[in-house]
């Protein structure tokens, strides 16, 4: 549904505080190899509800995600560029880890560097396909620009995503380089799916 696209509804462990360690993989072996269980002489008397899962969009993405590492790709890789507030960058840092995790990406968090330029040279020796930013919104406004304008030149193919939305200057980030803003009013979904069709990651 869209409330548990956008985690407006919280399904624990598939869209919020998912467990990135867990092969789906195995446990569709598992249900493939158990025994169906019918009762013979039982003729239903009433049509029967369509079951269906709530999950079942974000259990795709994870899904599509062990496929294409099982035919020899490597898993997504994101990696956060954390830098200034402490306390906004912990929660936006944070925020990242779960927002990807959901997708089953693997996400390399940072405790904080020191300065922007250290964070953006780390980020392209990790050779990230996603790098996100990981500030206030009021240090945005200092380098987040910058900071695209380096990883893009580094790598255009890398994606860089800034976590939160400042309003002032999207349009300037946009132009030098940012590719997507995620905050607690995105569609978690649909966002994630557009990183699987950018990453080449096929549904």
């Amino acid at each position: 549904t869209a409330e548990i696209a956008a985690r407006k509804t919280i399904v624990l462990g598939t869209n919020q505080h998912p467990n990135t360690t867990e092969k789906m993989l195995d446990k569709i072996q598992a249900e493939d190899d158990g025994e169906p269980i019918e009762t013979p002489g039982l003729d239903p008397k009433y049509k029967t509800i369509e079951i269906f899962r709530a999950s079942d969009g974000f259990e795709d993405l994870r899904l599509a995600t062990e496929i294409w590492e099982n035919e020899g790709n490597k898993v997504p890789h994101v990696f956060l560029l954390t830098n200034g507030n402490l306390a906004m960058r912990k929660a936006r840092a944070g925020f990242s880890t779960g927002f990807f995790g959901c997708a089953g990406y693997k996400v390399t968090d940072n405790s904080g560097f020191a300065a922007v330029e250290e964070g953006i040279k780390a980020s392209i020796a990790a050779k990230a396909d996603i790098v996100v930013l990981c500030s206030s919104d009021e240090e945005y406004a200092e380098f987040a620009a910058d900071a695209a304008k380096a990883i893009k030149s580094a790598n255009e193919n890398t994606l860089v995503v800034v976590a939160g939305y400042p309003k002032e200057i999207i349009d300037s980030l946009k132009a030098a380089g940012v590719d997507e803003f995620i905050h607690v009013r995105t569609n978690v979904l649909d966002t994630l799916y557009t990183f699987q069709q950018k990453l080449g990651v096929m549904l």
